[in-house]
């Protein structure tokens, strides 16, 4: 049989589930199926049925593969049972927890329909996020849908939310480890402070301080379920710098200012891109965008898009960040995340960085640190945003998790 590209879904709840999950791409790897890609790692609730055991809701961890292999439906479907007998799953109580779970997803375009096999078989919503984070379509928002939290580390000493790392390379191991450990789906790094009356950074300032984190990312032992790594920069030589370092994604708060940020996104198809949209960097407070700021994103985005239209940069490759805190009040950063469903038909994934950021202030202002009105809008934007940008990640991670275990 010829090579055939599709998807699989890997679950589990018992044990290490993180070991689990690696074991068992390993071990498929060895039954002739090659692993394009990984998803990140969404924690679930189990799905069970009405009578079965509370003591069964045990949370998964789950993920998805893309996947090349030249086996039958049947026969990778014999590989995959034959791993999950191998690493202790007992067959004999259905929906009961286990080490690990491997579902076929898609194969190629096949559909199969027999007593031991469907395919395509995408009726978890936290499948149809995974898929599509690996290029297999696009995300379906709503009740279900999972977002991906992207961790903030500020190698800065001056960072807003004095968090900074500044040159403390322990400090930034520590905070890095943390969250890779912690399967934190996408870790952001920047060297440069935004906050308003920041003192601005040349590029090679800039690189100075980013090169023990590329020294330390290139020493650093992955496995398969690798973290996207970001890079907080509006400048084209770091970003240059970051795509040759390993990184996964521009973290752009110039919106284009410089344009051959396309040249690298042309080069480097791999590579995806954070548009932000801002009026000035850093934010300046008698600079606000007029009118209905709604309008003028959209605006700045049919713009924009036109731009990456022009290079054949596919949207699918584009987070767009609305910029709170950028040159819009409080009251305008609140209309725009009550509008944020707006921005879901121009393709490109939804990045909101609210984080700790001055517009919360509007709340309350005897929480500085700004951390519960931080988590509380996360979960109210769970279910329309792609990726929630945050100072805590892990916290954020376990607390949506809390959130989806009580289904009322």
């Amino acid at each position: 049989m010829k090579s055939v590209q599709g998807y699989l879904s890997l679950g589990s709840n018992l044990g290490d589930r993180r070991a689990n999950l690696e074991s068992a791409i390993a071990r498929l790897q060895n039954r002739g199926v090659r692993v394009a890609a990984v998803s990140p790692v969404f924690r679930t609730p189990a799905l069970l049925l009405p009578d079965s055991p509370p003591s069964w809701n045990m949370p998964y961890f789950n993920c998805a593969l893309k996947i090349e292999t030249e086996l039958s439906p049947d026969e990778l479907l014999r590989a995959a049972k034959t791993i999950e007998s191998e690493m202790g799953r007992d067959f004999s109580l259905r929906w009961a927890p286990r080490p690990i779970d491997i579902d076929i997803l898609t194969f190629g375009d096949m559909r199969v329909e027999s007593e031991t096999l469907r395919i395509p078989h995408l009726e978890k919503y936290f499948d149809r996020d995974a898929v599509s984070w690996i290029g297999g379509g696009a995300p379906e928002y709503g009740g279900g849908h999972m977002p991906v939290f992207m961790g903030i580390i500020n190698a800065t000493p001056d960072s807003f939310s004095g968090d900074g790392t500044g040159g403390d390379c322990e400090k930034f191991a520590a905070a890095f480890e943390r969250m890779e450990r912690e399967l934190v789906g996408i870790i952001d790094i920047g060297a440069e402070s935004t906050r308003p009356g920041a003192a601005a950074l040349t590029p090679s300032e800039e690189l100075e301080r980013l090169a023990p984190v590329f020294d330390f990312l290139r020493g650093y032992k992955f496995g398969r379920l690798r973290p996207l790594l970001s890079a907080d920069t509006y400048h084209y030589e770091t970003a240059r710098a970051a795509i040759e370092n390993g990184f996964d994604i521009i973290n752009d708060v110039g919106a284009l200012s410089d344009e051959r940020m396309l040249d690298i996104l042309a080069d480097a198809k791999h590579a995806r891109y954070v548009l932000t949209h801002s009026l000035s960097v850093p934010p300046k407070k008698d600079l606000i965008v007029e009118g209905d700021p709604v309008a003028a994103l959209k605006n700045f985005l049919d713009a924009k898009m036109e731009l990456f239209a022009k290079r054949n940069i596919a949207p699918e490759r584009i987070f767009f960040d609305p910029g709170l805190g950028f040159g819009k009040d409080p009251y305008q950063s609140f209309a725009i995340l009550n509008a944020l469903k707006e921005f879901q038909n121009y393709g490109v994934r939804i990045l909101v960085g609210h984080s700790r950021k001055s517009f919360l202030n509007a709340l309350n202002e005897s929480t500085p640190s700004r951390d519960a009105d931080t988590l509380a809008l996360s979960m109210k934007l769970a279910p329309f945003a792609d990726v929630l940008r945050v100072h805590t990640p892990v916290e954020h991670q376990n607390a949506l998790l809390a959130f989806r275990m009580v289904d009322n």
